[in-house]
Protein backbone atom coordinates (compact mmCIF):
# COMPACT_ATOMS: atom_id res chain seq x y z
CA UNK A 1 0.00 0.00 0.00
CA UNK A 2 1.18 3.34 -0.69
CA UNK A 3 0.94 6.13 1.83
CA UNK A 4 1.86 10.26 2.38
CA UNK A 5 3.69 10.97 5.15
CA UNK A 6 4.20 14.13 6.69
CA UNK A 7 6.56 15.46 9.55
CA UNK A 8 6.96 19.14 10.60
CA UNK A 9 7.82 21.00 13.76
CA UNK A 10 4.82 23.59 13.59
CA UNK A 11 6.71 26.04 16.02
CA UNK A 12 5.03 27.48 19.08
CA UNK A 13 1.77 25.02 18.56
CA UNK A 14 1.22 26.48 14.72
CA UNK A 15 2.84 30.13 14.58
CA UNK A 16 2.02 30.42 11.16
CA UNK A 17 -1.05 28.79 11.33
CA UNK A 18 -3.42 29.54 8.09
CA UNK A 19 -0.29 28.76 6.26
CA UNK A 20 0.12 25.55 7.90
CA UNK A 21 -3.89 24.54 7.13
CA UNK A 22 -3.33 25.10 3.94
CA UNK A 23 -0.17 23.17 3.78
CA UNK A 24 -2.12 20.15 5.35
CA UNK A 25 -4.61 20.39 3.49
CA UNK A 26 -3.65 20.83 0.02
CA UNK A 27 -0.89 17.52 0.78
CA UNK A 28 -3.79 15.28 2.02
CA UNK A 29 -1.38 13.00 3.44
CA UNK A 30 -2.14 9.89 5.61
CA UNK A 31 -0.11 9.71 8.40
CA UNK A 32 1.29 13.14 10.11
CA UNK A 33 4.23 13.42 12.43
CA UNK A 34 3.79 17.03 14.43
CA UNK A 35 6.11 18.75 17.18
CA UNK A 36 5.93 21.26 19.18
CA UNK A 37 2.36 20.84 19.59
CA UNK A 38 0.21 22.75 22.30
CA UNK A 39 -2.85 20.95 23.56
CA UNK A 40 -5.10 23.14 25.49
CA UNK A 41 -8.72 23.26 25.08
CA UNK A 42 -9.81 27.43 25.98
CA UNK A 43 -11.62 28.06 23.30
CA UNK A 44 -10.48 32.21 24.39
CA UNK A 45 -6.87 31.28 23.58
CA UNK A 46 -5.26 31.24 19.81
CA UNK A 47 -5.71 28.12 17.86
CA UNK A 48 -2.09 27.30 17.72
CA UNK A 49 -2.34 26.88 21.56
CA UNK A 50 -5.19 24.22 21.27
CA UNK A 51 -3.79 22.57 17.78
CA UNK A 52 -4.58 19.02 18.65
CA UNK A 53 -8.60 20.47 18.92
CA UNK A 54 -8.57 22.70 15.80
CA UNK A 55 -6.05 20.14 13.55
CA UNK A 56 -9.33 17.29 14.50
CA UNK A 57 -11.64 19.71 13.34
CA UNK A 58 -9.96 21.05 10.12
CA UNK A 59 -8.52 17.87 8.85
CA UNK A 60 -11.12 15.27 8.89
CA UNK A 61 -9.41 12.93 6.37
CA UNK A 62 -7.14 12.23 9.51
CA UNK A 63 -9.83 10.84 11.57
CA UNK A 64 -7.20 9.07 14.23
CA UNK A 65 -4.91 11.15 16.80
CA UNK A 66 -2.51 10.92 19.56
CA UNK A 67 -0.88 13.35 21.54
CA UNK A 68 1.74 12.62 24.22
CA UNK A 69 3.07 15.80 26.35
CA UNK A 70 6.86 16.11 26.88
CA UNK A 71 5.95 19.14 28.95
CA UNK A 72 3.30 21.77 30.80
CA UNK A 73 4.38 25.19 29.93
CA UNK A 74 4.03 27.10 32.87
CA UNK A 75 3.62 30.43 30.96
CA UNK A 76 0.97 29.27 29.31
CA UNK A 77 -1.12 27.91 32.27
CA UNK A 78 0.37 24.95 32.09
CA UNK A 79 -0.96 23.60 28.60
CA UNK A 80 0.39 20.23 27.99
CA UNK A 81 3.19 20.49 25.15
CA UNK A 82 4.20 17.97 22.98
CA UNK A 83 4.40 15.67 20.55
CA UNK A 84 1.30 14.55 17.91
CA UNK A 85 0.68 11.92 15.43
CA UNK A 86 -2.31 12.41 12.98
CA UNK A 87 -3.72 9.20 10.80
CA UNK A 88 -6.04 8.32 7.93
CA UNK A 89 -5.45 4.52 9.57
CA UNK A 90 -6.23 3.53 13.48
CA UNK A 91 -3.66 3.91 15.92
CA UNK A 92 -3.76 1.44 18.13
CA UNK A 93 -1.07 2.58 20.80
CA UNK A 94 0.63 5.27 22.10
CA UNK A 95 3.30 6.20 24.60
CA UNK A 96 6.02 8.39 25.20
CA UNK A 97 9.44 8.10 25.60
CA UNK A 98 11.49 10.55 27.68
CA UNK A 99 15.36 10.55 26.84
CA UNK A 100 16.50 12.26 29.93
CA UNK A 101 14.71 15.46 31.82
CA UNK A 102 10.91 13.39 32.73
CA UNK A 103 7.66 15.41 31.94
CA UNK A 104 7.67 18.35 34.19
CA UNK A 105 6.41 22.13 34.36
CA UNK A 106 8.41 24.03 32.58
CA UNK A 107 8.40 27.28 31.03
CA UNK A 108 8.67 27.73 27.33
CA UNK A 109 10.08 31.44 26.69
CA UNK A 110 13.10 33.00 24.39
CA UNK A 111 15.46 33.44 27.62
CA UNK A 112 15.22 29.94 28.98
CA UNK A 113 17.63 27.66 28.43
CA UNK A 114 16.32 24.71 26.03
CA UNK A 115 18.72 22.83 27.03
CA UNK A 116 17.12 22.23 30.57
CA UNK A 117 13.55 21.60 28.11
CA UNK A 118 12.21 17.95 28.64
CA UNK A 119 11.78 16.48 25.35
CA UNK A 120 10.52 13.04 24.24
CA UNK A 121 9.79 10.59 21.34
CA UNK A 122 6.12 9.25 21.20
CA UNK A 123 5.62 5.34 20.52
CA UNK A 124 2.71 4.99 18.07
CA UNK A 125 0.83 1.59 16.43
CA UNK A 126 -0.64 2.29 13.55
CA UNK A 127 -3.23 -0.79 12.18
CA UNK A 128 -2.92 -0.41 8.49
CA UNK A 129 -5.77 -2.86 7.03
CA UNK A 130 -4.80 -5.26 10.06
CA UNK A 131 -0.82 -4.47 9.83
CA UNK A 132 1.05 -2.96 12.35
CA UNK A 133 3.20 0.29 11.27
CA UNK A 134 5.36 1.30 13.98
CA UNK A 135 5.80 5.38 14.13
CA UNK A 136 8.38 6.80 16.38
CA UNK A 137 7.58 10.80 16.45
CA UNK A 138 11.10 12.47 18.00
CA UNK A 139 11.65 15.95 19.31
CA UNK A 140 15.14 15.56 20.19
CA UNK A 141 17.48 17.31 22.89
CA UNK A 142 18.55 20.65 22.08
CA UNK A 143 21.69 22.04 22.17
CA UNK A 144 23.85 25.45 20.85
CA UNK A 145 25.61 22.37 18.50
CA UNK A 146 24.65 19.70 16.03
CA UNK A 147 27.67 16.91 17.44
CA UNK A 148 26.74 14.26 19.27
CA UNK A 149 27.04 14.59 23.13
CA UNK A 150 26.74 12.33 26.20
CA UNK A 151 23.14 13.43 26.28
CA UNK A 152 22.87 12.50 23.48
CA UNK A 153 24.36 9.72 23.27
CA UNK A 154 21.46 8.64 26.27
CA UNK A 155 18.62 9.57 23.73
CA UNK A 156 20.48 7.32 20.82
CA UNK A 157 19.95 4.18 23.68
CA UNK A 158 16.52 5.15 24.05
CA UNK A 159 15.83 5.46 20.33
CA UNK A 160 17.90 2.30 19.03
CA UNK A 161 15.67 0.22 21.86
CA UNK A 162 12.47 1.31 21.03
CA UNK A 163 13.26 1.12 16.87
CA UNK A 164 14.93 -2.50 17.00
CA UNK A 165 13.46 -5.31 15.83
CA UNK A 166 10.19 -3.22 14.77
CA UNK A 167 9.02 -3.16 10.84
CA UNK A 168 8.05 -1.75 9.27
CA UNK A 169 8.85 1.53 10.95
CA UNK A 170 9.21 5.06 10.56
CA UNK A 171 11.23 7.30 12.97
CA UNK A 172 11.20 11.07 11.84
CA UNK A 173 11.25 14.73 13.61
CA UNK A 174 12.99 17.60 14.51
CA UNK A 175 16.05 15.56 16.00
CA UNK A 176 18.20 18.04 17.12
CA UNK A 177 21.24 17.34 16.14
CA UNK A 178 23.28 16.69 12.62
CA UNK A 179 23.38 13.85 10.19
CA UNK A 180 27.46 13.61 10.17
CA UNK A 181 27.28 12.05 14.31
CA UNK A 182 27.47 8.66 15.26
CA UNK A 183 24.07 8.93 16.95
CA UNK A 184 22.92 8.96 12.63
CA UNK A 185 25.16 6.61 12.19
CA UNK A 186 23.96 3.97 14.88
CA UNK A 187 20.32 4.63 13.42
CA UNK A 188 21.73 3.73 9.96
CA UNK A 189 22.36 0.33 11.40
CA UNK A 190 18.91 -0.07 12.05
CA UNK A 191 16.93 1.73 9.28
CA UNK A 192 17.59 3.77 6.36
CA UNK A 193 17.97 7.42 5.98
CA UNK A 194 15.04 8.46 3.56
CA UNK A 195 16.58 12.01 2.06
CA UNK A 196 20.36 11.03 2.67
CA UNK A 197 22.80 13.67 2.68
CA UNK A 198 20.36 15.51 -0.18
CA UNK A 199 19.60 18.17 2.05
CA UNK A 200 21.32 21.39 3.09
CA UNK A 201 19.24 22.75 5.61
CA UNK A 202 15.46 21.59 6.99
CA UNK A 203 14.93 25.26 8.00
CA UNK A 204 13.09 28.30 7.14
CA UNK A 205 15.49 31.12 6.48
CA UNK A 206 12.65 33.20 6.52
CA UNK A 207 12.40 33.29 10.32
CA UNK A 208 16.10 32.26 11.21
CA UNK A 209 18.21 34.80 12.13
CA UNK A 210 21.85 33.17 12.30
CA UNK A 211 23.67 31.97 9.68
CA UNK A 212 24.74 28.91 10.74
CA UNK A 213 20.98 27.65 10.44
CA UNK A 214 21.42 27.66 5.88
CA UNK A 215 23.79 24.52 6.92
CA UNK A 216 21.96 23.00 9.47
CA UNK A 217 20.03 19.64 8.96
CA UNK A 218 17.85 18.92 11.68
CA UNK A 219 14.80 17.36 10.29
CA UNK A 220 15.07 13.61 8.91
CA UNK A 221 13.01 10.69 8.52
CA UNK A 222 14.45 7.02 8.48
CA UNK A 223 12.22 3.61 7.60
CA UNK A 224 12.67 0.16 7.88
CA UNK A 225 14.25 -1.48 4.98
CA UNK A 226 11.08 -3.16 4.17
CA UNK A 227 9.60 0.31 3.16
CA UNK A 228 9.95 1.11 0.02
CA UNK A 229 10.25 5.29 -0.81
CA UNK A 230 8.73 5.90 -4.11
CA UNK A 231 9.31 10.08 -3.73
CA UNK A 232 10.97 12.60 -1.43
CA UNK A 233 10.22 16.01 -1.08
CA UNK A 234 11.11 18.93 1.34
CA UNK A 235 8.11 21.67 0.15
CA UNK A 236 9.55 25.40 -0.07
CA UNK A 237 6.85 26.77 1.77
CA UNK A 238 6.36 28.85 4.55
CA UNK A 239 4.58 27.22 7.55
CA UNK A 240 6.66 27.26 10.18
CA UNK A 241 10.74 28.28 11.11
CA UNK A 242 11.59 24.31 9.95
CA UNK A 243 10.88 23.10 6.52
CA UNK A 244 8.32 20.05 6.17
CA UNK A 245 9.55 16.81 4.87
CA UNK A 246 6.79 14.69 2.61
CA UNK A 247 7.42 11.25 1.43
CA UNK A 248 5.71 8.68 -0.44
CA UNK A 249 6.32 5.25 1.14
CA UNK A 250 4.64 1.78 0.02
CA UNK A 251 4.66 -0.53 2.87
Amino acid sequence: MKIKFLTINILHGGTFWDNLVSFVHQQKPDIVFLQEVYNGHDQSLEKRFRTVDEFKKEFTFLSHAKFEPSLFDTNMGNIEWGNAVFSKFPISSSKALFFDIPLKPSPLVENEDPRQTPESMTCVEIDILGKILYGFNIHGIWDTHGNDTVRRFEMLTVVKGAIHGKSPAILAGDFNLSPITKFVDEIEKELTSVFGNSLSSTFNMMHKTKPGYATAVVDMVFVSYDIKVLSKEMPNVDVSDHMPLVAILEI
